[in-house]
């Protein structure tokens, strides 16, 4: 079985932050856009589609944004269901989020308190320009707020003490956190919106081929990037990519830039389909 990736990024752009992040899975897996109404509220988000629906992430709301400004999004890291103490799982994690909470010290204090099987690397993000950097696995957790730094993540903690040295290796994630580092080490003056553009496109180490793939934008043999995303909690919109975000994306037919999706222009339903197709009109691009 092949465990999704993903690189996540968050940057401040003037008083508030942004987040961004490359979906990274096998070919055959796909994303779509979506706005769900709940009881609670609403929200627009990235839900990820794959070829068989028992995998754990499967249906997964991955990366999104609500109607009270609070944002997320996630990279796996991998953990033993021998760990696992009770709680909510993949597929109900995001949905659970984004509908249930009214602050991010509320999911602060969830995560701290209450048992999950969901683990990785988590962003959390509002629109009073706080940032809650997660990192969450069912024996330990680590958090941060407000960092001043860009923050970059992909599929391995930088602070909890749990490592699986072997898939580690297997989805290059050093490798591609290394690549997001190279890029912002390089200094290059601009928005925050193109600065992300410009990473998420990064291609620094793609000469390590691999099943994997070993850059920012992740081109490996079985697994790649097969969105992106760049969420913006203070006007609550999602700039959806499909396909790698540079363009290249083979039998994807790679969108190549990324389309806005606000939540107030939008009724509750699917806004793009697995094959990349728009739903609605009145959209724009970034």
């Amino acid at each position: 079985m092949l465990i999704p990736g993903c690189t996540i990024v968050a940057i401040r752009n003037g008083e508030n932050y942004l987040l961004a992040s490359n979906s990274d899975n096998p070919w055959d897996t796909r994303t779509r856009v979506r706005v769900v109404e709940g009881d609670k509220g609403r929200f627009v988000g990235t839900e990820l589609i794959c070829p068989d629906d028992n995998l754990p992430w499967s249906s997964m709301i991955t990366r999104g944004i609500n109607d009270r400004g609070i944002a997320f999004t996630f990279a796996y890291v991998d953990c033993s269901p021998e760990f696992y103490q009770g709680g909510i799982g993949f597929k109900e994690f995001g949905h659970h989020i984004l509908s249930g909470f009214q602050s991010l010290q509320e999911i602060e204090h969830y995560l701290r308190h209450e048992p999950v099987q969901t683990h990785g690397n988590f962003l959390f993000a509002d629109d009073q320009g706080n940032l809650l950097v997660s990192e969450i696995h069912p024996k330990k957790k680590h958090f941060q707020w407000n960092p001043d730094t860009v923050v970059i993540r992909t599929n391995h903690f930088m602070n909890l003490p749990f490592v699986n040295d072997k898939e580690v290796a297997e989805t290059c994630s050093i490798l591609r956190y290394q690549s997001g580092m190279h890029r912002l080490s390089e200094g290059k003056r601009e928005g925050a919106v193109e600065f992300l553009q410009a990473l998420l496109c990064n291609h620094h180490l793609q000469e390590h081929t691999s099943a994997w793939g070993s850059s920012t934008c992740n081109h490996g043999d079985a697994v790649g990037t097969v969105s992106s995303e760049i969420l913006d909690p203070l006007n609550k919109e999602i700039f959806y990519c499909y396909g790698p975000p540079c363009g290249e994306g083979g039998d994807m037919q790679a969108w190549g830039k990324y389309v806005s999706f606000q939540l107030s222009g939008w009724s509750e339903g699917e806004l793009t389909t697995i094959n990349g197709e728009i739903l609605s009109k009145g959209v724009k691009s970034c």
